[in-house]
Parts: C-alpha cells; structure tokens; sequence
C-alpha cells in the first residue's frame, strides 16, 4: 500500500498544480470568478481568481481515482466520500462565481453533505468524549444525526471563515490532514490514512499558487470541501476507531472552529450585529494591522500587501501547530485534549485582546516597533 500511496499522492498533487494553472489563466482570460477586492473587510488591493477549490477538489478525485485503480481497495468508499462532497463543493463555487450566495443557503447546502456521508458512508457522530452529552447521543439516532449536521456544517464554515490571507487555511488544512493520516495509520485504518493523505497531498497543489504570492484564492468552494473533507473523515477515523478520543480531531480544527465561535459572540453580544456579518476583526485582520509591519522593500503596493498577507499567515501557522503537537501525543486520552483545547481558547482571547487594546506581543517570526492603528476597534 506504501507504493500505491505515494503515487496516489504524488497524483493528487501533480493534478492540483496543473488544474490550478489552467483554472488561473481561464478566469483571468474570461474574468469569471475574479476577486478584486470589491468588499471594505478585505487586505488585498488586486484582482485574483477565487476557484481554488477547482484545483484542491480535482486534485483529490483523481488522487483518489489513481490509488483506488493502483491498490484495487475500497473503490466505492473513495466515490461514495467525493459524492457526499459534492453539493458543499458547487455551492462554494456558486458562491466563487456570482457573489450572491447567502450564508444561510451554504451552510444548508452543507448540512445536505453531511446527510449524504451519513447516509451513503453511515458516518455519524457515537461519542463526544462527555457522559451526559454522550447520553444524549444514545436517546435517539436522530440527535446524533442532528450533532453531526451542525459540526460538519460548523467545521466547514470555520475554514472559510479564516480564508484570509494567502496560505492560511490551506497550510492550516494540510496540518490536519497529515495528523489525522498519522494517527490512522496507527490504528490501522487504511482508508481514512489515504483518503487523508490524498486531500493533504491536493492540498498542497494549491498552496503552491497561494504561497506566497497569492495567485489563486481557495474561495468559498475550496473552504467549504476542505472543511466537509475533514469534518467527515474526523468523524469516521473516531466512529470505526473506539480508541480514538473524538477531542482529538477537535484540537486539531481549534483554532477555526474557535475563530468562528468567538466571532459569532463578538459580533453578537459585544457590537450588537448580525453574526454574519463581515469586518476586519477577526484575529489574522488583527496580526495583519497590528504586528506585522509594512513591507517597505518594494514600492509596489500589491507586492506589499501580499508579502504582508504571506506574513500574517506564518504567525498564525504556530497556533494550528501548538494544537497539533498535543493532539498528536494525546490522541487517546480525552481528559489531556479536553485540557489542551481549554487552554487554547484562554490563550486564545487573551491575545486576542490584547491585539485590540493595542497591547501588541513580540510574536517570533516578526517583530514590529510600531503597531498599525489600520483596524476599527472591537466595540
């Protein structure tokens, strides 16, 4: 299976690449799909595709066409898994196409997902790791069904939510997939460790034209796969593996999931707005104000803003992987991951806070004499 793995992803990523280009070179000659930053909440200053999930999801199909024809092992698993993706992935790109797609319609459209992988992939949500939660799940499968429609939707959600800057949630993605490939090699799970491994390979076929230099965005059509390909193999590595903690998945996607929480709360109860509603308060806006400082080694405005973007996006890179080092180490001990993700979300606020109040930290990648007063304030 090694052989037959490594090809798969090679595949995976090579087909990412060259979809990307094409995708690339299509919107820029026929102007469809094109981001040119038409929105107030958005850094960016120039015009650039947002089809990426075009690439990351053509990468993964023909990933996981070539390792199913190689290794002849669970064909209809691979097509019954892209099927179920399927509806999250054309309404993101619906959304990357015309720009008038509700919140409200995606996330249902995604739930419509996480019913199929229920259905066709009898993927459901058995343990949350807490007894009286762990309770309700057994009252009856329609509670169950109903947990795992709001965390696929949920996850899914929380990767489109931290698309911000150029190689964020891709690098972040990558990350995940790779750790749940680890730990499903571990208890033997084949199909999760390929099928994982596949996705961080397309992943990565992407990132290669948004790193650094922002050619192709992810959109709402990659987020929206990306974040229902690893909200259901996180839950099938947990429901076929007993000895897996279901808060091992959930540390690795802490940090998005988090993002999107505390945001909901921001907007909410702090400025008294819609949840929906976009601005420039999420925490890599903030890293991108107020710690990263201007990149003078060019005159060249866009250049400046995607070294920037590129910038920010590394700092927040150290969060996904303090999540992931614990998560690796304690995959199957739910009292440390419950703890590790606790103290994420202190960590979480405190710095977030501190970045509004202008209390700015030395984060070690860059480190910044002046901070930027760009950004609107929280209240």
């Amino acid at each position: 299976m090694g052989v037959e793995l490594l090809i798969g992803a090679t595949a995976a990523t090579v087909l990412g690449i060259i979809v990307g280009y094409v995708t690339i070179l299509g919107a820029r000659a026929f102007g469809i799909g094109v981001d040119c930053n038409q929105a107030q909440y958005k850094s960016h200053d120039h015009c650039v595709p947002r089809l990426g999930g075009i690439a990351v999801s053509a990468g993964f199909f023909s990933g996981g066409a070539v390792l199913s024809w190689l290794g002849n092992y669970q064909t209809d698993v691979f097509f019954v898994l892209s099927l179920s993706l399927m509806p999250a992935l054309l309404i993101g790109l619906l959304e990357d196409f015309t720009q008038s797609v509700s919140t409200m319609i995606r996330l249902l459209v995604t739930m419509i997902s996480a019913a199929l992988a229920y259905w066709l992939l009898d993927v459901s949500l058995l343990s949350l790791g807490i007894d009286a939660l762990d309770y309700l799940l057994l009252l009856h499968p329609a509670v169950g069904f109903g947990f795992m429609l709001v965390a696929v939707a949920g996850v899914s959600h929380a990767f489109n939510i931290i698309d911000g800057c150029n190689g964020l949630s891709s690098f972040i993605a990558m990350i995940v997939l790779s750790s749940l490939a680890a730990v499903a090699f571990q208890v033997d799970d084949t199909f999760v460790m390929c099928a994982a491994t596949v996705g961080a390979a397309s992943m990565f076929g992407f990132f290669v034209w948004n790193f650094p230099f922002g050619r192709l965005f992810m959109g709402d059509g990659g987020a929206y796969f990306t974040g229902m390909l690893i909200a259901v193999l996180s839950i099938m590595l947990v429901s076929r593996n007993p000895d897996v903690s279901p808060w091992f998945p959930m540390l690795l996607v802490m940090y998005p999931v988090w993002e999107t929480v505390y945001s909901a709360y921001r907007r909410v109860v702090i400025q008294k707005i819609s949840p929906g509603t976009a601005d420039r308060l999420h925490l890599h806006n903030l890293v991108y104000f107020r710690v990263v400082p201007r990149v003078d080694v060019t005159t060249d405005l866009v250049r400046r803003q995607v070294l920037r973007s590129s910038t920010t996006s590394a700092h927040i890179w150290l969060l996904a992987i303090a999540c992931a080092i614990p998560a690796l180490l304690f995959w199957d001990e739910s009292q440390s991951l419950m703890l590790c993700c606790g103290l994420f979300a202190l960590s979480y606020v405190v710095l977030y806070r501190s970045l509004v109040r202008f209390r700015s930290v030395s984060l070690p990648l860059l480190r910044s004499k002046k901070a930027s007063i760009e950004a609107p304030s929280e209240a």
